[in-house]
């Protein structure tokens, strides 16, 4: 293998397999991309592989003769390239001093026709969202404790199956509509009940409740 300091590619970089018998790398349509274009039509600046690509440390991907992804990515190795381990990050997309943030500045998987299985194990994600974020899925299964701040918009059928546990002050506004046994171990002060069957304690007059229940209903 040839070895260079320094190489500078001034338009297009290919790495492609040779066919068969072929001591060189001829040019083949139907392997090679098109949409980095040809000739004058050739986009500068672009990189073709037809395998797989490894940036960073070798040591994170150790199976010989078996790449684990056509993008392996890891952190540089600081022992072989300290200058290169010094950065922060492994993988970063930004649009600092560029065009500003569009819809699609990251795209996984396209809708209908290839959609894309996406697995993280991850220490921590923090996410800080300008406008919002939509998830549509026909189930979504959260496991472990869950901390709510903030307003929360509930629209359509909820359905809860198992234990419940809520502390703390929770204000709802708008009519609630429960056809199931609910406890309540705490405090809870509403203008208005209507139910068939309560037991416990109240602190006003269960007669005037009543009362006033009966009056709405011939109202």
């Amino acid at each position: 293998m040839a070895e260079f300091v320094n190489v500078h590619i001034g338009s297009q970089l290919q790495v492609s397999s040779a066919l068969p018998g072929n001591e060189g790398s001829p040019e083949n349509r139907a392997r090679d991309p098109l949409v980095f274009g040809k000739g004058r039509q050739a986009i500068p600046g672009t990189i073709f592989a037809s395998g797989s690509v490894l940036v960073g440390s070798p040591i994170s991907y150790q199976l010989e003769a078996k790449p684990e992804a056509a993008l392996m990515v890891a952190r540089p190795n600081p022992g072989t390239n300290p200058k290169a381990a010094d950065a922060e990050s492994i993988f970063k997309v930004t649009t600092k001093s560029n065009k500003g943030p569009m819809p699609k500045d990251i795209v996984l998987g396209d809708r209908g026709a290839g959609p894309v299985g996406i697995q993280v194990s991850s220490l921590l994600i923090d996410i800080f969202d300008l406008k919002g974020i939509n998830i549509v899925t026909p189930k979504l299964t959260l496991t472990g404790k869950k901390e709510h701040t903030g307003m929360n918009l509930k629209t359509g059928v909820e359905v809860r199956t198992g234990t419940c546990n809520e502390t703390g002050f929770k204000f709802r506004s708008g009519v609630l509509f429960n056809s199931g046994i609910s406890k309540i171990s705490s405090i809870c002060k509403v203008p208005l009940t209507n139910g068939r069957i309560f037991t416990g304690k109240a602190l006003i007059d269960k007669d005037l409740i009543l009362l006033t229940l009966r009056e709405k209903e011939r109202g």
